[in-house]
């Protein structure tokens, strides 16, 4: 049996339900059906104290979809800027500050090439 991350609302109730009656941790995940780590969670969510939400994956949160499209207009407006060049410039708009690397990737997922300076091709031996 596979161990469920995620509970709805009415099933975190019963859960914090049966913590407060006293039964252990690992006794609702078994009875609940999700992992210890979720009934632990709930616990903490009850008491008040720090309860770290999962990592739900997807894109990174470094820039807004908003953003994204400020970062490609800019790279279409002026082919020659280099992406630390856009990121300064991204920084100046709207005061998020990310990696010339972010920039680049974030040019290539809407299919736009990265210009990059003379300097950034020689190689030293």
């Amino acid at each position: 049996m596979s161990a469920r991350y995620h509970l709805s609302a009415y099933d975190c109730g019963r859960a914090i339900g049966r913590l407060e009656a006293g039964q252990s941790v690992t006794t609702v995940a078994a009875a609940m059906g999700v992992s210890k780590s979720v009934a632990s969670r709930i616990k903490k969510a009850a008491e008040g104290r720090n309860a770290l939400q999962k990592h739900a994956g997807g894109r990174g949160g470094n820039t807004t979809l908003l953003e994204d499209r400020y970062v490609a207009l800019m790279s279409k407006r002026n082919r020659n800027l280099t992406p630390g060049q856009i990121a300064a410039n991204l920084a100046t708009a709207t005061g998020t500050h990310v990696s010339a690397r972010i920039i680049s990737l974030r040019l290539n997922q809407v299919g736009l090439a990265v210009w990059k300076s003379s300097e950034e091709h020689l190689f030293y031996f």
